[in-house]
């Protein structure tokens, strides 16, 4: 699924939004209108048809007259006049179908959905030989860059969200990891750090990517910022879970000391628990 210019494109991971086929700038979406939250919801369920009766119930739950679809067709008038505002009055839809027993989204509508596309790439990358991790890492990193946040980040007490929202970050983080490891494979050491410390700004407790992480820093030959991140991870696992260092952990910081020729006066300034200064302009 290319992004060719005569496709809707649809934006998922992190702030929603939406760029019109031969449009560059994305409109303006009202993200908590029920118009839009109906978009959103028909489009992720695509290819299913929805009995209206449940699309009312779930959008419109406290109408007075439960036969009263207008709601629903308001909606459905308002995107298409958004999405489509040179077709013609009166005119269907050119993606929302709906009929009195049920709505879906139009699957042979012309379409590019950032979250789709990031999977693919993601599953491409996982399937490359691993023999060829240089191949395999590129393919990664171009597929990384799409998750630009969790998936509806601004509907995350909207439930349907949630499950969704939960595949894509472990997706993000499974193919952060093994992209890592592919990297250091084919001693991309830069990328596999960018590519850790953006996971890591996503889940702080995984010990397994701050061990690669601390490995990358030590093939860099930074010891200091080994020093410091260790001492930042560590003490983040000890006050949030209260779980002490594991002796993988431990060996990289020794190692690192060691190339430092470290004493307790080096060290020192590393004691606040604090982000590292190299990570944090994008930390959430």
């Amino acid at each position: 699924m290319s992004t060719g210019i005569h496709q809707l494109r649809v934006f998922f991971l992190g702030l929603f939004h939406i760029v019109r086929p031969g449009e560059i700038q994305p409109i303006a979406v009202g993200s908590g209108h029920k118009a839009w939250s109906l978009f959103k919801y028909l489009l992720f369920h695509r290819g299913t048809a929805i009995a209206t009766s449940d699309v009312m119930d779930l959008f419109w739950p406290n109408r007075i007259d439960s036969d009263d679809t207008s709601p629903l067709r308001t909606a459905i008038s308002r995107l298409k006049r958004t999405l489509e505002p040179n077709s013609q009055p009166y005119s269907r839809s050119s993606y929302i179908i709906c009929t009195r027993d049920y709505c879906a989204f139009n699957t042979a509508a012309p379409l590019w959905v950032d979250a789709e596309e990031f999977e693919k790439k993601c599953n491409i990358a996982r399937k490359t030989d691993i023999s060829n991790p240089a191949t395999s890492a590129e393919i990664y990193f171009d597929a990384l860059s799409m998750y630009r946040g969790d998936f509806l980040a601004e509907d995350v007490y909207v439930d349907w969200t949630m499950i969704p929202r939960e595949h894509y970050r472990r997706l993000f983080l499974e193919s952060s990891r093994d992209a890592a490891r592919r990297l250091l494979d084919a001693g991309d050491l830069q990328r596999a750090r960018i590519v850790l410390e953006r996971a890591l700004q996503v889940d702080r407790f995984a010990e397994e990517m701050h061990l690669t992480y601390l490995k990358v820093l030590l093939e860099l030959g930074e010891n200091a910022a080994v020093v410091e991140h260790y001492t930042y991870c560590t003490r983040l696992f000890y006050i949030e879970l209260g779980v002490l260092p594991s002796p993988e952990l431990l060996k990289a910081y020794d190692k690192a000391k060691e190339g430092l020729g470290t004493t307790s006066q080096k060290i020192s300034r590393f004691k606040a628990m604090t982000v590292p200064n190299r990570m944090k302009q994008n930390w959430t």
